[in-house]
């Protein structure tokens, strides 16, 4: 992949920063049996999306940090499911959950628009996923988050 330009870059720091707000706005205000309802079986409850997201997010977040403070770091694989059970943020009060993802993201923002251009495309070596960059990591959790937040809004909407 060629180095991503400073739009691509303008870009990505605005589908970060609309993240967290876009699970508020779908979330807040919905009683305890809309987020813990599963629209099957085998699936996510909105509630259990959310917190596997803000698992991830501690994962790849602390990536980038990493990355930025040490040439080529190595990653081990690490289950972000288990990470959450650990965390337990699926019990965790709604509101904490959504105000505590969206103060991370605000922090992770500013650190990266202070970042200079070419930091962007320092690496880390993934025992799995081999090398990845800190654009790379940074687009894979707006994915993950784009991903997710349309797997909530099937769940609340087959509900309707």
């Amino acid at each position: 992949m060629p180095f991503p330009t400073a739009a691509d870059i303008d870009a990505l720091l605005e589908r970060l920063e609309r993240g967290p707000a876009r699970y508020a706005a779908l979330l807040r205000g919905r009683d305890e049996a809309e987020l813990t309802r599963r629209p099957a079986p085998d699936a996510w409850s909105p509630r259990e999306v959310l917190a596997h997201v803000r698992a991830g997010d501690d994962l790849l977040t602390n990536r980038l940090y990493i990355i930025l403070s040490r040439d080529n770091p190595p990653f081990i694989e690490v289950d972000e499911r288990r990470w959450g059970e650990v965390a337990g943020y699926v019990d965790y009060p709604l509101d904490l959950l959504l105000d505590s993802y969206a103060l991370r993201r605000r922090e992770l923002l500013l650190m990266l628009r202070r970042i200079e251009r070419n930091a962007w495309k320092r690496t880390g070596e993934h025992a799995k996923r081999g090398r990845m960059t800190v654009y790379t990591i940074a687009r894979h959790i707006a994915d993950h988050e784009e991903e997710h937040l349309h797997q909530i809004e099937a769940a609340l909407g087959a509900h309707a």
